[in-house]
């Protein structure tokens, strides 16, 4: 597997019918996966914010909640 963006073919080749993607954001790459895979997917995202964690996607609580 050369990056992230083959695993919908990957999940496809080992038969697999269900997956979970953890931290979603936007649901960008969650939309990649079903584009290229036919399985069921759960996309799960906490939607809080941590202090002092230092990621583009750690917006304020206010941002998180919209």
């Amino acid at each position: 597997m050369a990056s992230r963006d083959d695993l919908p073919y990957l999940f496809a080749a080992r038969g697999y019918t269900e997956g979970v993607e953890v931290g979603v954001q936007s649901g960008s790459f969650s939309a990649h996966i079903l584009r290229h895979w036919t399985g069921h997917l759960h996309s799960v995202d906490p939607w809080q914010h941590w202090p002092g964690w230092n990621d583009l996607a750690n917006v304020d609580q206010g941002e998180q909640d919209r």
